[in-house]
């Protein structure tokens, strides 16, 4: 009997705990990228981790260590939908030459590092941390489980 309310308690600490972290979870962005391209910073939303291009006009657009300057990325477009609104983001692939494999080369005034000169790779995307936890929770609640029927049988 012991072992049934045991099983019980842990099996509905797991299932709440797991409720409450997806309700949590409905509303959660992604970090943003780690590095950018020149010419873009991170940024994040419900589109996704992505490398936002920038534009500037001279350099006191631009924060203290980066410089205005002519620089060229592949860009893309995506359209995203929250809360009955849509919107568009840019995301900046790399820098480009003329061509790009995703996206169009646009060319523009944008801010970027002094000691940057655009070759930088855009960043991976971190996935949830709850997401990553999962298969561990379970599994260890399972061998929980399994160590408290053996102990049971075992007296």
């Amino acid at each position: 009997m012991r072992t049934i309310l045991k099983m019980t308690s842990v099996l509905s600490f797991t299932l709440a705990f797991l409720g409450v972290s997806w309700l949590g979870h409905a509303d959660v962005v992604n970090p943003a990228p780690t590095s950018c391209p020149a010419g873009s910073t991170p940024s994040t939303g419900h589109v996704g981790p992505h490398c936002a291009p920038t534009t500037c006009q001279s350099n006191t657009d631009c924060k203290s260590g980066e410089t205005c300057r002519e620089i060229s990325l592949c860009i893309t477009t995506e359209t995203g939908v929250h809360r009955g609104g849509s919107y568009t983001v840019e995301f900046a692939h790399g820098t480009c030459s003329g061509t790009c494999s995703k996206g169009t080369c646009q060319k523009a005034m944008r801010c970027a590092s002094s000691s940057v000169l655009g070759c930088s790779q855009t960043g991976t995307m971190s996935g949830s941390i709850l997401l990553s936890l999962l298969p561990f929770l379970l599994l260890f609640g399972l061998l929980w489980l399994r160590r408290i029927q053996q102990s049971g049988t075992s007296s």
